[in-house]
């Protein structure tokens, strides 16, 4: 287990093990992730109204997360995930599909090819400019994936929102 209260820099090889990385202190408004790419086990970022920001750079670093991405807010104090270069996206690569970020504001953040997805529920927003291939907002666009379906005669389908393909 590593707690880093002020920013993260990878200039070398950082071997995270099977323990937990936690970032950030109440007292830090931003705690920045940099350097060179870097697997991370468990990352966990729990300080509501601050912000989490990750290395854009164009040797293009990846960050990826094998295990949990623990990012927790709070209502009216949400974390800002974003890259450190407005309108360019920094890159995640899920290893595991996620749902653990909560209370999040989320800028400008990739996938990496391969990427599985990070569920977000309804405290999370979508600030913009944000790979939906594995960052997945509430309400998103994406179709609901349904592998099967038998219908009967006479039974009524009913279409709320998103798009359906028969095959």
């Amino acid at each position: 287990i590593a707690t880093i209260y002020k920013d993260f820099t990878n200039n070398g090889t950082f071997t995270a093990g099977t323990g937990t990385t936690t970032l950030g202190a109440s007292w830090v408004s931003t705690t920045t992730v940099s350097g060179n790419s870097t697997t991370f086990n468990h990352l966990e970022f729990l300080n509501p109204g601050k912000g989490l920001v990750f290395d854009y750079d164009i040797t293009l670093p990846v960050f990826t997360f094998a295990g949990n991405f623990l990012v927790t807010g709070a209502s009216g104090n949400l974390v800002k995930i974003a890259s450190d270069s407005g309108g360019n996206q920094w890159l995640a690569d899920f290893d595991a599909n996620q749902s653990r970020v909560t209370y999040a504001s989320i800028y400008d953040s990739g996938c990496g090819a391969g990427s599985l997805d990070e569920t977000l529920d309804a405290t999370s927003v979508d600030g913009g400019n944000n790979d939906t291939s594995c960052w997945i907002f509430p309400g998103s666009n994406q179709a609901p994936s349904i592998s099967s379906m038998t219908f009967n005669y006479g039974s009524n389908v009913v279409l709320n929102e998103g798009t359906f393909k028969w095959a």
